[in-house]
């Protein structure tokens, strides 16, 4: 299932950066696609890393409304 959750933010993510047309968002959305490809990847996961990836997600919406 955790697999699965990041293939499907992995796409949602990669749709969203092909219509992003602001040099900054863009920026932010490929650094965030960075760190979730780093967890995808992980054999063991990482709690903490998963942790800050959902912070972020959440501040980033916070601040582009």
């Amino acid at each position: 299932m955790e697999v699965e959750s990041y293939e499907r933010a992995l796409e949602l993510l990669d749709l969203t950066v092909e219509i992003t047309k602001s040099g900054n968002r863009l920026k932010e959305y490929l650094r965030l696609r960075e760190m979730m490809g780093k967890l995808y990847i992980e054999k063991n996961g990482n709690l903490k890393l998963n942790n800050q990836l959902f912070s972020c997600i959440c501040t980033m919406s916070k601040e582009m409304d």
